[in-house]
């Protein structure tokens, strides 16, 4: 996407290191993630860009895992969510904020008023990131399972929303349309 190296460089200009582009193709969506990770404060910066049919878009996570496996998440996400969010994933939104610095600093603000310390944050390896990410996506999928908004697709690992799915995310793009007028 056209502004992907100009994100990468004021991630860079942070002092984050590049790790690895990853991304999943479903059927009709492709996602692309590019992970950086900065060991000084054991912060994990993911841009990621979303592409389905006609729509495409993209939005920074930072992310900070604690010991007991909670995952502090702060993000410019640009829409609601379109699916529940794992227990365990404590979601910061940013939406306001104008670049990376400045969610950067939210983030910070965000872990402070979580009452998270940096150094009490477990080091983590930074290759190990991207299987971070399918992993954390697999736990949101099944905590939708169980809580049954989407539902098995008739293709092996897909899956569809259910009809209480469908509810849910008519009910966020309602609060979708009322943010926008």
């Amino acid at each position: 996407f056209p502004t992907l190296e100009e994100i990468t460089d004021e991630i860079e200009e942070e002092g984050f290191e590049y790790v690895s582009d990853s991304g999943w193709n479903w059927e009709h969506v492709s996602q692309f993630y590019r992970i950086f990770y900065r060991a000084e404060d054991r912060l994990q910066a993911t841009i990621c860009f979303t592409e389905q049919e006609a729509v495409a878009y993209a939005y920074i996570t930072l992310n900070s895992r604690g010991e007991d496996g909670r995952v502090f998440r702060t993000w410019n996400f640009p829409f609601s969510n379109t699916m529940k969010i794992a227990p365990d994933v404590v979601i910061n939104r940013a939406a306001d904020a104008d670049s990376f610095r400045d969610l950067l600093e939210n983030h910070k603000q965000f872990l402070n008023a979580c009452a998270v310390e940096t150094q009490d944050l477990p080091e983590g390896d930074p290759e190990l990131l991207p299987q971070l990410i399918e992993r954390e996506t697999g736990q949101q999928i099944r905590h939708n399972l169980d809580r049954g908004l989407i539902e098995l697709a008739e293709q092996p690992d897909m899956f569809r929303y259910s009809w209480r799915g469908l509810f849910f995310l008519y009910g966020q793009l309602v609060k979708d349309l009322v943010k926008m007028s």
